[in-house]
């Protein structure tokens, strides 16, 4: 039964995941606010599920992000992979799944990831400074606030497929007499 809540919670995720990619390619949002879109939900999508497939579901949609850019070759894909991985393991091993945590995360992805925008394509010279400051830098900060909403999507679809392994199998052992 797990196995198949899991299933469906993955279908849900590509779901929210393609609906994502259609509204960063569509008109409903100004230029500004959509470059930046699918990073805060890859990295909390990555909060909640495994290693591999986060993996997938990153570099699935990277390549849609780095099809719909103009001259990225694959940054984005090789971008959201290594996030996803990072913010995937960074979860199990040392932080919990909490609101500030998937803030705390998008935060330095989308920190990065308009880092390494500006410096492979508008880094050119001085005259790039602007541009990437009228454009990322907005879509930065849209990025940043929906990504308590892409959190709580996924806290939603994962809550039923998840079974938490410390409420299961831990146990106080008792003392023997």
């Amino acid at each position: 039964m797990r196995n198949h809540k899991l299933l469906l919670a993955r279908l849900l995720a590509a779901v929210v995941l393609l609906l994502t990619a259609l509204l960063r390619a569509s008109a409903f949002l100004p230029s500004f606010g959509r470059a930046f879109l699918l990073l805060p939900a890859i990295i909390c999508l990555a909060m909640f599920d495994d290693v591999i497939p986060s993996l997938l579901f990153a570099l699935v949609f990277g390549a849609v992000w780095d099809a719909s850019s103009v001259g990225r070759d694959g940054v984005y894909t090789l971008f959201c992979g290594i996030a996803a991985v990072a913010v995937c393991l960074c979860v199990r091993y040392y932080l919990r799944r909490k609101t500030a945590t998937a803030l705390l995360l998008n935060a330095v992805a989308v920190v990065l990831t308009f880092a390494v925008s500006f410096l492979i394509a508008d880094g050119s010279g001085r005259d790039a400074l602007l541009p990437a400051l009228t454009r990322g830098l907005p879509a930065a900060i849209v990025a940043f606030a929906v990504s308590p909403l892409y959190y709580l999507i996924y806290k939603k679809i994962y809550s039923s497929a998840l079974v938490r392994a410390d409420m299961r199998t831990f146990r106080i052992p008792e003392k023997k007499r």
